[in-house]
């Protein structure tokens, strides 16, 4: 495959991968579930599913549609920092604490359980059934009339992310080096567009309406940014690399982990600094 297969493939899964991210999360917190147990639920599953998918998948097709295309956009390393951010500035320092050690440790054991019951499980179309149905309802006119901005931001964001790593592998670098830095420079786009999306006036009145916000956060922080960074590559690169080299694994996840956390909160003190707020309106 060339390089424009690639990434043109990885776009329309990172597309569809970023609108059922969106889906999901948006039916979990209208039952109640909080946005960060949406996302850290879908980060695990995602991982899960990446971990499955890896024993399967064996054509260059494949790997580009669903592997870094679909699962990459499912999974968001981004909204993970994100989630860690807004809880620990509410003082919940715990839920941010275990947010990340849970997403982080997670991940790779979701998908060395799903790798090793491979030969024994082997998950069908029908498994998909229930979903689809909890989906049906009122609220899916509203995912429908957000998809193309969903997709939109999705796909541009899986662009980025492939052309990253095909760019690294060209170079001899390292895939998770690759991986790192969209990780990082993702999760710096998300908190500093989050923080800019809840930036109120010298008034206490919100700079964005709330029309004009939705749209910009669908578009920009699940679509884009979601498409952009990855949780379930990350947890595949951590679990290979735990099968080899210990301090290998250590340092890929340290590396996500710290580096990440750290752009996302320089991202969020930019934003904080520029639109000169005081509070964030959720």
């Amino acid at each position: 495959m060339t390089a424009l297969e690639w990434i043109l493939l990885g776009c329309f899964g990172g597309a569809i991968g970023a609108w059922l991210r969106c889906v999901i999360r948006d039916e979990c917190v209208a039952r109640g579930i909080a946005s960060w147990k949406a996302i850290l639920a879908i980060n695990l599953i995602g991982s899960a599913i990446a971990g499955w998918a890896l024993t399967i998948v064996d054509t260059d097709w494949q790997r580009a549609l669903f592997l870094a295309g679909a699962l990459g956009g499912f999974t968001t390393f981004s909204g993970m920092c994100v989630d860690v951010l807004v809880q620990w500035h509410a003082r919940r320092r715990s839920t941010a604490a275990f947010i990340c050690i849970g997403t982080i440790v997670g991940g790779p054991l979701a998908a060395t359980a799903a790798a090793l019951l491979t030969p024994v499980t082997h998950p069908s179309t029908a498994a998909l059934v229930p979903l689809a149905t909890s989906l049906r309802g009122r609220r899916i006119t509203h995912h429908g009339g957000a998809l193309s901005l969903i997709a939109l931001g999705g796909a541009l964001g899986t662009a980025l992310r492939i052309a990253a790593d095909l760019g690294a592998r060209a170079n001899d670098l390292a895939p998770w080096i690759s991986t790192a830095s969209v990780n990082v420079c993702g999760a710096a786009f998300a908190a500093f567009v989050f923080r800019w999306l809840g930036a109120i006036d010298s008034l206490g009145r919100p700079r964005h309406a709330p029309v004009r916000k939705l749209r910009l956060e669908r578009f920009l922080l699940m679509g884009c940014a979601g498409g952009l960074t990855t949780m379930s590559a990350l947890s595949l690169e951590v679990t290979v690399a735990c099968k080899t080299d210990l301090g290998e694994a250590l340092l890929i996840a340290s590396t996500n982990v710290v580096c990440g956390l750290f752009a996302a909160t320089i991202g969020w003190s930019l934003a904080q600094r520029f639109c000169a707020t005081d509070r964030v309106v959720s």
